[in-house]
């Protein structure tokens, strides 16, 4: 799956971050995001969908340095994001 959002956060030394991001993949309770920002787990995600739905977000897992630098994946704790694209989890 790759579903364009955008996320929105404010880092804690206080730099505001909005960029564009995609899903790379999707689960019942969250999903793994492809960022160009470093985030920490715990931090605070608004996630805006292409319909303009915004869903609250936490970062619960950081994946290891991309080796080209520039792009890393997040996990992302976020309820309700799933049902709003249109997928369906038992």
């Amino acid at each position: 799956i790759s579903v364009p959002v955008r996320v929105r956060s404010v880092q804690p030394d206080g730099i505001e971050i909005d960029e564009a991001a995609q899903i790379v993949t999707l689960s019942k309770h969250g999903a793994c995001v492809v960022l160009s920002s470093r985030m920490d787990v715990g931090a605070k995600l608004l996630v805006e969908t292409s319909s303009g739905r915004e869903f609250r977000s936490s970062v619960v897992w950081v994946g290891a340095p991309p080796a080209n630098g520039r792009e890393s994946q997040v996990g992302i704790q976020c309820r309700g994001l799933a049902q709003s694209l249109g997928f369906q989890f038992p």
